[in-house]
């Protein structure tokens, strides 16, 4: 089975404010009116979608987050927020006042062979069981074909979830000496960078906290390819 991450790289951070909660977006793709436009390849068969939600009250909120679609192609399959659970219902998640939750993420399902600029509004909502406390918007976009995809570098990792190493694999990437494979944090910060020394090398994650991180590879200046890992 064939996996990619969207391109929701973790550089800059930008928000949306809604009443109780601020939905924030570690991301450089634009946002407009509540909606994050995401970029997609085709064919995927999933990718996941992350958000970070902050608590605004200085009472703590306990909820879940829903996700609503009609789409047949571009489908929510999955809802993580610690745990996992399948469909569009993700586990309860109690959030302090004043904090940021960062462990929500949407596992998405895309369609093989979607034509380019196929697009899919996903609606996002926070409740607290009784109560809407956020809604947010997630436009995916398809943006390359199949025949463009099958030429794009990928990377695989597994275990993925995992807690003492990580096996990384790289394909269809020429890479030069300069190459380098970095996990970056939430925030954005790189918390562990080593040289690419094959298309196949593990990794040692056993010294980082558990979390949600990306990890990548870079040659020089140019991203080629990143995919979500966590940390347990």
């Amino acid at each position: 089975m064939k996996k990619a991450l969207f391109f929701l790289l973790l550089a800059a951070t930008v928000g949306i404010a809604n009443a109780q909660f601020r939905v924030w977006y570690n991301t450089t793709d634009e946002i407009t009116n509540d909606t994050v436009v995401v970029n997609v390849q085709s064919p995927n068969d999933d990718f996941w979608f992350m958000v970070n939600l902050e608590n605004n009250n200085t009472s703590d909120f306990t909820g879940f987050v829903k996700a609503d679609s009609t789409d047949q192609n571009i489908r929510v399959v999955g809802m993580c927020a610690g745990e996992c659970a399948v469909g569009r219902i993700s586990p309860t998640i109690t959030i302090q006042g004043g904090e940021t939750y960062t462990e929500f993420h949407a596992q998405m399902d895309i369609a093989t062979a979607l034509p380019v600029g196929y697009c899919a509004k996903i609606k996002f909502t926070v409740n607290n069981g009784t109560n809407d406390v956020a809604v947010f918007w997630a436009k995916f976009v398809v943006e390359t074909s199949s025949i463009a995809e099958a030429q794009q570098p990928s990377m695989q990792l597994y275990p993925n979830p995992t807690k003492d190493f990580v096996t990384l694999s790289v394909q269809n990437a020429e890479l030069t000496a300069n190459a380098k494979v970095q996990i970056v944090n939430t925030l954005g910060a790189v918390v562990k960078e080593q040289p690419v020394l094959s298309e196949q090398q593990r990794i040692n994650v056993a010294d980082m906290p558990a979390g949600v991180y990306a990890c990548r590879i870079t040659d020089g200046s140019k991203n080629i390819a990143v995919k979500k890992m966590i940390v347990r």
